[in-house]
């Protein structure tokens, strides 16, 4: 359960062997997020959409930031 829990299980494959060494951390929590939205708990599906919408706008401030 700790190394494969059924909201990571849904599809083939782990979201961290997916995505982190891939995508910049803030853009990798959004996808993990999106990944498992309803999953985790069924009653949090619209939490963790927020979340993933949170990751997103923390990278975007961050590019913008860095155009500065």
């Amino acid at each position: 359960m700790i190394d494969h829990p059924p909201y990571y299980t849904w599809i083939p494959g782990h979201p961290c062997h997916l995505i982190y060494g891939h995508l910049q951390a803030h853009r990798a929590n959004a996808f993990k997020y999106i990944y498992r939205a309803g999953k985790k708990d069924p009653e949090k599906e619209v939490e963790d959409l927020r979340k993933a919408i949170h990751s997103l706008e923390m990278e975007i401030e961050r590019l913008e930031e860095n155009k500065k």
